[in-house]
């Protein structure tokens, strides 16, 4: 992995010559720069692969959900179908999923990762849960966790999950 310490990645709270009176207490500007830093951590490690981390997530849930529609995968993303389709429509022009009518209700697609790609995206997710693992380790499977729990407080949301360092997929 590359290190995300590098200068683009620093904290502006290091540069001597700015003043920034609030900003680094601002949940938000942290959460963000978190997110930032995290994203060029991933691409610097995974990028070859030619998948953003969103990508990815929809990956993860479509193969651990075989037939998940695109709007159950936009519910848990969050995203509306503008911010979705695009991402689909790569990820189905490269021969990753394949969208196919439902067959209870035509109106809706299924999503499955399409037969030829199984093993490809397998591969592609056991690097991912290995930088996941790295990214844990960095605070600790104790902290990682709380933080997690945090952040789906902070959302207002249940929190489902821990991490998951030790574990690719299956």
């Amino acid at each position: 992995m590359s290190s995300p310490e590098g200068a683009e990645l620093r904290d502006a709270a290091a540069a001597p010559d700015l003043d920034l009176p609030m900003l680094p207490g601002f949940l938000g500007y942290q959460i963000r720069r978190t997110q930032s830093w995290v994203f060029a951590a991933f691409m610097a490690e995974l990028g070859d692969a030619d998948l953003t981390p969103g990508a990815c997530g929809m990956l993860t849930l479509i193969r651990a959900n075989p037939g998940i529609t695109q709007n159950q995968l936009g519910r848990v993303f969050g995203i509306d179908k503008s911010t979705l389709t695009p991402v689909l429509n790569r990820l189905e022009a490269r021969g990753l999923i394949l969208r196919e009518p439902r067959a209870d209700d035509r109106r809706f697609n299924a999503l499955r990762i399409a037969p030829e790609a199984q093993e490809r995206v397998g591969r592609f997710l056991a690097r991912v849960a290995r930088f996941e693992a790295r990214m844990t380790a960095r605070l600790g499977e104790e902290k990682a966790a709380q933080l997690i729990a945090l952040l789906c407080e902070l959302r207002g949301e249940p929190c489902i999950a821990a991490p998951q360092p030790a574990q690719a997929p299956s």
